[in-house]
Order: structure tokens, then C-alpha cells, then sequence
């Protein structure tokens, strides 16, 4: 994988098909290196509340 100047990274398509990611994703920087995972939104349906 290569990174460009801008410092951007390409996500290979079946890894991102795996993750079933979207327009989002959570990045996290560990002890044992970079992990991306599908951000989800914890949207409230106020709705459903009262």
C-alpha cells in the first residue's frame, strides 16, 4: 500500500467490502498499529423516547 504526499492511504476493495464501511470510519493508533474499523452512529429517534 502506498501513501501519498498528502498523507492518504487507499483501502484495498475487499476490505472495505468486508467492513461493509461507508463515507465514515473510525481510526485509532494502538500499541501494535493503525486500526480502522466502521464508524456508527448512535443516532436517537427521539420518537421512540416519549
Amino acid at each position: 500500500m502506498k501513501v501519498s504526499k498528502q498523507r492518504q492511504i487507499s483501502i484495498p476493495r475487499d476490505f472495505y467490502d468486508a467492513l461493509n464501511l461507508n463515507d465514515e470510519a473510525i481510526v485509532e493508533y494502538t500499541d501494535k498499529g493503525i486500526v480502522i474499523r466502521p464508524a456508527v452512529s448512535d443516532e436517537i429517534d427521539f420518537l421512540k423516547i416519549f
